[in-house]
């Protein structure tokens, strides 16, 4: 996996979600079809951003690595966590109805 794809990651789900929910919004505003269209596409980037996660965490305690590339990981951790909370917070609208 390239290195900036990596630590991109979580940005790209979030940026995904940011569209697709936008889409889906736009297709029908404030019906219930809208509204499990966002609930299976913030599932869908959370599981994207997990992934992700897990996979920094697994390099950044791995004894195996260099420093540099657990520093990377651990920003790829915190660059998928800060997108986890965007995705949530994007998606929390649709749900307040």
């Amino acid at each position: 996996m390239s290195t900036w794809r990596f630590l991109l990651g979580g940005f790209l789900a979030w940026t995904a979600h940011f569209f697709g929910v936008y889409v889906a919004a736009s297709l029908s505003p404030g019906t219930a079809v809208a509204r499990w269209l966002v609930l299976v596409i913030t599932i869908a980037a959370l599981t994207v951003v997990g992934w992700i996660s897990w996979r920094a965490l697994k390099i950044a305690r791995g004894s195996g690595t260099d420093d540099l590339n657990r520093w990377l990981a651990w920003i790829t951790v915190a660059g998928a966590a800060m997108a986890g909370v965007s995705i949530l917070y994007q998606s929390f609208p649709a749900f307040l109805v």
